[in-house]
């Protein structure tokens, strides 16, 4: 069966390194998170150094501050981490789990040809 990628945690670090909002999402087909909440609050806090490296080497080479970081590193063959940082200094990560969900495999147990539409999700939504 095929698979897609899904998030597996996503963290907001504010201006001071501070940690504002972790949320970790199940893995498939288990639904248990890949790693603990303190795993993955160390795998944030790693990639506290990756943003201060690119600053520093953005700022050198007279691009200025630029947000746009992207793919961060590569945790193990499962895991993949993204960031952002904003012109204010608040950091977005996600952690990205690369084997995902299988393609099958629906929101809330629905499985079926197409996947579920907005109208469809939304209760007591009618076109």
């Amino acid at each position: 069966m095929a698979a897609i990628p899904s998030i597996a945690c996503i963290g907001i670090i504010g201006k001071n390194n501070n940690p504002l909002h972790v949320t970790l999402f199940p893995s498939h087909p288990n639904n248990t998170p890949l790693r603990t909440p303190v795993q993955f609050s160390l795998l944030l806090a790693s990639t506290l150094d990756i943003f201060e490296a690119r600053s520093k080497v953005n700022l050198t080479s007279g691009g200025g501050l630029s947000g746009d970081y992207g793919l961060l590193h590569a945790v193990d063959e499962r895991l993949a981490a993204y960031g952002f940082e904003t012109n204010t200094g608040v950091k977005f990560v996600v952690v990205v789990d690369m084997r995902g969900r299988g393609i099958g495999e629906g929101i809330g147990g629905y499985v079926g040809k197409g996947g579920l539409g907005l109208r469809d999700g939304v209760p007591g939504y009618s076109s």
